[in-house]
């Protein structure tokens, strides 16, 4: 039973000086100690170093996959993590704690529908995955809108996949980019370049900053994202995805009006909003742990395990 609430981890949590680029606002968060000392593996190092396998369900099944947990530790895997391989790839819809030395079935959805089969080129065929980035800020929004709406009513962790369709479409159109089997992963490596000049530009003001544990993320006075992880060496090995994803929506976002209100004022009232959200707590189908589902006018969920935060996601639908 859970003994803590959102905001007895938030309270802990300091805002430090802000980077901007071109409309986007990221404001880091510090700790001056860890959120959680708990013992594990990031999903991306635990599969190259071959202490997790994924494999397809069956001859396929579009929605799930099945993932082999070989190591002692846990693994956690990030919402919105992009898994390249297999059939097709895919995103995780929710942030899960993998337990050790088990097979589990995650909720994903498709982000490449024009494929279904093995790639010929794969060196290591069905068994070679790889998790090396994170859905674009919009995309990860779509996951939680329409997956936590099943989650509440059903327990399944299932994602309106024709919405996913849509919106890696819509991503495509805007950067122009043609792919045979509509990729997602297709838009992002032509966009590439571009973030990694912002992310080098981070790098020389000092980011990751020390103690250091998330970001938020406001563009055009709109809050896209606030990732929390337990500590500093977790949020030092994952920070730059979570950057780029948020600059991946950046790139590809429809031109709107004038914004309602400035980027940081637009985060301070998120932040207020955030600490009073008390969110729908529900033990995790999948893994160890439990989801807090945040409720509105806020949206995300924050995975919790022994009363340590693991992972915070949160936004402002708009």
């Amino acid at each position: 039973m859970l003994t803590v609430t959102l905001r007895s981890f938030l309270d802990r949590v300091e805002w430090g000086e802000t980077f901007d680029w071109d409309g986007v606002t990221f404001i880091p968060l510090m700790v001056e100690s860890p959120l959680s000392d708990l013992s594990f593996l990031l999903l991306p190092e635990a599969l190259q170093a071959k202490k997790v396998f994924i494999r397809e369900v069956g001859d396929g099944v579009v929605r799930e996959l099945e993932v082999e947990v070989k190591s002692d530790e846990p693994v956690l895997a990030l919402q919105g993590t992009i898994l390249q391989g297999g059939k097709q790839d895919r995103t995780l819809n929710i942030s899960l704690l993998l337990a050790p030395k088990q097979r589990q079935r995650i909720p994903v959805s498709c982000v490449e529908r024009g494929r279904w089969h093995y790639r010929r080129s794969s060196p290591f065929g069905a068994a070679s995955w790889t998790a090396a980035m994170v859905a674009h800020a919009p995309l990860r929004h779509f996951l939680c809108l329409t997956a936590h709406t099943t989650y509440r009513l059903t327990g399944e962790i299932r994602a309106d996949q024709q919405q996913v369709w849509d919106e890696v479409r819509r991503a495509s159109r805007r950067a122009e980019v043609t792919s045979t089997t509509e990729a997602i992963g297709e838009v992002y490596r032509s966009l590439r370049e571009k973030t990694e000049e912002v992310l080098e530009r981070m790098k020389e003001a000092g980011f990751p900053l020390p103690n250091q544990v998330g970001l938020i993320s406001v563009v055009a006075g709109e809050v896209w994202g606030l990732d929390l992880l337990p500590n500093p060496t977790v949020w030092a090995k994952v920070w730059e995805k979570v950057v780029q994803s948020n600059l991946f929506g950046a790139l590809v976002r429809e031109e709107k009006g004038r914004k309602e209100r400035e980027n940081e004022e637009a985060a301070h009232v998120f932040w207020l909003a955030l600490k009073e959200n008390m969110g729908e707590v529900k033990k995790s189908p999948v893994g160890l742990g439990e989801h807090w589902l945040l409720k509105s006018p806020l949206e995300g969920f924050a995975l919790v395990y022994q009363n340590s935060l693991l992972h915070l996601f949160a936004f402002s639908p708009f």
